[in-house]
């Protein structure tokens, strides 16, 4: 092509964490979109798993975070295995600033609307 090198597409590895099925495929398309390869699960101890065995270079969670004794939470959990952006889609603005105080880098409201 004339001596011009076409640039790749660069897909990041994605990883989702959401239980209810219509809410992973509308943010897993949106995280598609955005160039990721979404590996998505149900659970926040599958997501644990996932990140024990792999690298990802976006964590998007839609689950309630648990909090666990002495306030320790998931979300430390989450970014002990990984230090990736975190993103929370939260139903709760007062619960997302404790989450953001906790390790998140980034909410969105729920319910989600992709715009």
């Amino acid at each position: 092509m004339n001596g011009v090198k076409r640039r790749q597409h660069v897909r990041f590895e994605g990883l989702l964490i959401e239980a209810d099925d219509a809410y992973r495929v509308v943010i897993g398309a949106c995280m598609g979109l955005a160039g990721c390869n979404v590996h998505d699960v149900g659970t926040i101890q599958l997501g644990l798993d996932a990140l024990g065995r792999r690298h990802y270079d976006l964590i998007v969670w839609g689950l309630p975070v648990p909090m666990v004794d002495q306030g320790h939470s998931w979300i430390a959990d989450v970014k002990v295995l990984s230090d990736s952006p975190l993103v929370l889609v939260a139903a709760s603005s007062e619960n997302a600033q404790r989450d953001l105080e906790a390790g998140a880098d980034q909410w969105l409201p729920k319910p989600f609307v992709p715009g």
